[in-house]
């Protein structure tokens, strides 16, 4: 797999993100008030959830969100690439005091990135880039390599799609994705 935090832009610290999450074991999770608080079977394999962060007074509403994804509530352990993301950030400027200690569960993704079988493996960024999660779930969907985990799920602000999908093919197929988003980012409509 290629390196754990693939930054795809320069510049301000806004845009969009996809988080790589490897479940280990089936999981029943309630995503919060989704599907009327239905209950989702997420099986063992790798996820892909796709957001964005505008803005922010301090400049740093990307690496804020993703830090906040990183992060577990109830002072539990974070995710294991947190650390590596917080190091990351400190060698770009990112003033390390504002980085978040715990959080509530807001986003539907929060509520799997909670279990412990649940890992953030990688991170990609599209910082200042013009990318935008929409067009980022556009491309991925027609790789043919990935499926919905529910219709909706991980994006209630865009009714009708879904930002949290399972990657249906194996880490290769991943990291030739990758390496084309990096030679073709310019090309996204």
């Amino acid at each position: 797999m290629s390196t754990p935090i693939v930054d795809l832009g320069s510049g301000p610290w806004s845009g969009a993100y996809v988080l790589r999450i490897h479940v280990e074991q089936t999981e029943r999770v309630v995503f919060g008030r989704f599907d009327g608080g239905a209950t989702v079977v997420v099986e063992p394999g790798d996820y892909l959830y796709i957001g964005s962060a505008q803005s922010r007074r301090d400049g740093f509403a990307l690496a804020h969100r993703v830090l906040r994804h990183l992060t577990r509530t109830g002072g539990r352990p974070p995710q294991a690439l947190r650390r590596a993301m917080l190091a990351y950030l400190k060698t770009h400027g990112w003033p390390a005091a504002h980085a978040p200690d715990g959080k509530t569960l807001r986003w539907h993704v929060d509520y799997l990135l909670e279990r412990p079988v649940a890992d953030v493996v990688q991170v990609l960024l599209f910082r200042n880039s013009g990318v935008d999660e929409r067009q980022l779930v556009a491309r991925l969907t027609a790789t043919g390599w990935t499926l919905p985990l529910r219709p909706g799920l991980g994006a209630s602000d865009h009714p009708h799609h879904t930002h949290l999908l399972r990657w249906t093919a194996g880490h290769s197929q991943w990291d030739r994705f990758v390496d084309d988003l990096r030679q073709h980012l310019t090309a996204f409509p």
